[in-house]
């Protein structure tokens, strides 16, 4: 297959997965994206990053030929704070590759983001926009509207996977199970912003990674307390109340040097410009 474009650009937004629980099945695509322009060029240099990844398996999937890229990035996912931009930018990628090739409808971005390795949730949270709770997606109830609060710290990401006994996987089941029961309901619109609360509640999530993200545990215990359904964005640093914030404790969390981003889901997902 012969490129059809020589030029793209592509939004990559970025995505919340585990909400509630680091190991449950629900995803959320934010309304906070990077964007890729990517020209099909002989001299520039090649980088080994995500989105080159995702682009060149796109290509090489369908026979296509392969060239120098010449990408511009514009950044605003801020980095390895568990946002997903590594596999959002994967996506974009792959979504390049399809815009470039005109778009062939057997183009399977997911099928490809899977042999990279990418976690399927993640990928179709990235790929399709709005909700998804497993393999279900959904347009959310518009009272959810995310607020991100981003530290000045990540962690590494080695730390994020606990010791394993039977008694943690039980657990794990159990609890992810519970949120993407009650917090699938919510996203349908079947509940109301008052079980946000509820379905964003881990008290094992906060337990066991207390001493890896210690500053951002506190931070979600505290938004709790003070009545807003926080938790956890991912497998970072990041925390997302699923509502907007009191301006008192937008001022009171930027004294306390976190970033606090009032923003949306995003119901298109990675998509052409």
């Amino acid at each position: 297959m012969r490129l059809v474009n020589d030029e793209v650009t592509v939004r990559a937004p970025a995505i919340a997965t585990g909400v509630g629980s680091p190991f449950g099945t629900v995803g959320l695509c934010l309304g906070l994206a990077d964007t890729f322009t990517v020209r099909a060029t002989t001299l520039a240099k090649v980088s080994d990053d995500a989105f080159t990844r995702g682009l060149f398996a796109g290509l090489e999937s369908v026979g296509a030929p392969l060239f120098r890229p010449d990408i511009t990035v514009g950044t605003r996912i801020p980095a390895e704070r568990g946002l997903g931009e590594e596999t959002s930018h994967v996506i974009a990628g792959l979504v390049a590759a399809q815009g470039m090739l005109g778009k062939p409808e057997d183009f399977d971005i997911l099928g490809l983001a899977d042999d990279l390795g990418v976690d399927p949730l993640a990928a179709a949270t990235s790929l399709q926009g709005g909700a998804l709770v497993g393999t279900l997606h959904l347009e959310p109830p518009t009272y959810i509207r995310p607020t991100l609060f981003i530290p000045d710290f990540s962690a590494l990401s080695s730390r994020w996977t606990p010791e394993a006994n039977e008694h943690v996987k039980a657990d794990k089941v159990c609890r992810a199970m519970h949120t993407s029961a009650l917090l699938g309901a919510v996203l349908a619109g079947a509940g109301d912003v008052h079980d946000l609360f509820e379905a964003t509640e881990d008290v094992w999530a906060l337990t066991n990674y207390a001493t890896i993200v210690p500053a951002s545990v506190a931070l979600v215990e505290w938004l709790r307390e003070s009545g807003f359904p926080a938790t956890l964005a991912g497998k970072g640093t990041a925390v997302i109340s699923l509502t907007p914030v009191s301006v008192a404790v937008t001022e009171a969390a930027k004294s306390a040097g976190w970033r606090v981003l009032s923003t949306s889901l995003d119901l298109r997902g990675t998509e052409i410009l």
